[in-house]
């Protein structure tokens, strides 16, 4: 104030109008980072019919989730280190219906989101750091959050944090947990989002072994026990939730990584003497009946892995960069092998089938399924 009393009539409404445009610029920059972000796409079209359409968003650097209403989860480059290609820490909520992107998740500083799911009440999500993880649930209605769950990192536990799995209410995920020097437990937990109940499902102690990524629809639950020896063993599990019983479903090869969709599982399998050799099976509950999606053979020199699930399609990755996009009709039982995509990192969320094409760019090209079996 004592600098104003010098200034004549001019300079002091210069002042006034540089420290307005100050002030508001800055409320600008944070309204405009909350608001709704539109995203610019391309529209492609397909040499195969029966995958005829796509769209390509470049500001998009992953997904992670299918969110509620048919929307997707994930993370977009950040705007203001787009020479270092750095992706930015919030998590949004994509339309890629309407081309839009909304921003729903801020992490603690320090802190970066790792997991995701929600349903029409809640949202869930998981943030970790070098030393520990949190697990947090936000109420939709009420808007605030709380830690339904948290960990320290430990350097006997890996790298591996909670991963979310959310059905109805019912939310699970796994967690290790050091009990002492040189020792751990594995653990797959169920928590009741409504009223916070919270259920040990399976739990082992060792070093050399760990308990896998749960998924969980309609009354199952399903997941592996892996282990790090020689011998690379590893089962899957099926949990019952309205009998509350636990029953193995493999007892042949080590299989591994399982996701379910309605009453098929879909998993990772290997030979012991040849584990860089993996394939994709479905099973299906009710017939026991189990078949293979890839038929891998070591001389080929192909890993198959990262199963994604949902609306009827199964896809997966493979160890070759350069490799056409495939899925598989768990209907049909037949596969669409589209000739002119190249992908990798091909998920499916939801009703979209998502992939990248590192030689084209580093956004994400997404597709309704909808689109497979015309």
């Amino acid at each position: 104030m004592v600098l104003l009393r010098y200034l004549d009539t001019k300079n002091l409404r210069l002042v006034v109008l540089l420290l307005v445009l100050i002030i508001t610029s800055g409320c600008v920059r944070e309204n405009v980072s909350m608001a709704h972000l539109a995203l610019s796409s391309k529209d492609s079209k397909l040499d195969c019919k029966t995958m005829e359409e796509y769209l390509y968003f470049p500001e998009i650097a992953g997904i992670m989730a299918s969110g509620e209403d048919g929307k997707l989860i994930g993370f977009l480059w950040d705007k203001n280190n787009q020479t270092n290609q750095q992706v930015s820490s919030a998590l949004f909520r994509i339309d890629p219906t309407h081309k839009t992107a909304t921003k729903i998740i801020d992490p603690q500083s320090g802190f970066e989101i790792i997991s995701f799911a929600e349903n029409d009440k809640y949202c869930v999500w998981v943030e970790r750091n070098e030393l520990k993880w949190r697990i947090y649930k936000k109420d939709k209605a009420a808007n605030d959050k709380m830690i339904i769950d948290q960990g320290q990192y430990f350097k006997m536990g890996g790298t591996d944090y909670p991963s979310l799995s959310l059905y109805g209410d019912i939310l699970v995920y796994d967690r290790e947990l050091e009990i002492q020097p040189q020792n751990k437990t594995s653990q797959i937990i169920k928590i009741e989002l409504d009223n916070h109940k919270k259920t040990v499902i399976q739990e082992i102690r060792g070093v050399n072994q760990y308990l896998g990524h749960p998924s969980v629809f309609l009354n199952n639950v399903v997941w592996h026990r892996g282990e790090w020896t020689s011998e690379m063993n590893g089962e899957i599990y099926l949990y019952d939730l309205t009998k509350d019983s636990i029953q193995q479903l493999t007892t042949d090869d080590p299989s591994i990584c399982p996701v379910l969709w309605n009453g098929y599982v879909v998993w990772t399998t290997y030979e012991k003497d040849t584990p860089e050799c993996k394939n994709i099976m479905i099973y299906e509950l009710k017939s026991g009946n189990l078949s293979p999606i890839t038929e891998a053979v070591p001389s080929d020199f192909v890993e198959y892995w990262g199963a994604t699930v949902s609306d009827g399609f199964v896809t997966w990755n493979n160890n070759f960069l350069n490799s056409k996009l495939e899925v598989y009709d768990i209907t049909a039982k037949k596969k669409y092998c589209p000739h002119s995509i190249i992908a990798q990192e091909r998920r499916i969320f939801g009703n979209w089938l998502c992939w990248k094409n590192r030689s084209e760019g580093s956004g994400v090209y997404i597709m309704s399924l909808s689109h497979i079996r015309e």
